[in-house]
Formats: structure tokens, sequence, C-alpha cells
């Protein structure tokens, strides 16, 4: 994962992504436009990214692999996308 120096395909989505976010408006690209925009689209790419990390489990990807393909640590996928952690139960002294 290179999150210096965008390859030409961040740069070519870049420019698709502030073209859409005008065209959603109707108008010209304005700051509210465009944070607006942004926040529905990383939302709804975020809601896309726990559906395919759930369908990868469901055939059998391991939390290594998965982690790989974001390029996070194991448990950061983990923790991200894995079952909520149980409560614990509180313990009663006789």
């Amino acid at each position: 994962m290179n999150r210096g120096v965008p390859d030409p395909t961040a740069a070519e989505l870049r420019k698709e992504l502030l073209d859409l976010f005008a065209r959603i408006d109707g108008g010209p690209l304005t700051l509210e436009t465009g944070l607006r925009a942004s926040a529905n689209i990383r939302a709804a790419l975020d809601a896309l990214q726990h559906e395919l990390v759930g369908l990868a489990r469901d055939e059998g990807a391991s939390w290594s692999q998965i982690a790989s393909a974001l390029g996070v640590t194991t448990q950061a996928a983990h923790q991200r996308f894995g079952p909520p952690p149980t409560p614990k139960t509180k313990r009663t002294t006789a």
C-alpha cells in the first residue's frame, strides 16, 4: 500500500469523484457539496468493505489474508471486522 504518492489510477479516480460530487448537487462543486458527497461515499464504501470481508470469511479466508489485502495488521482487521467482544460475566463471591 503506497499512501505517500498516489498512482495514476488514484489521481484519475480523484478527478472522477470530484466531477461526480459536482453532478450530485447539480451545480458547481462547493465545499459543502464535496464534504457531504464524500461522507456518503465513505459510508457506502465502508458498508461494502464489511460485506466483502464477510464474504471472504464465509469462503474461508483467514484474518491474515484479509489484513494483507487491506494493508493493515491482522489485529486491526479482526478488531474492525470481527465479531464484537463478548461481555465478561461478573463474578460473585459466596
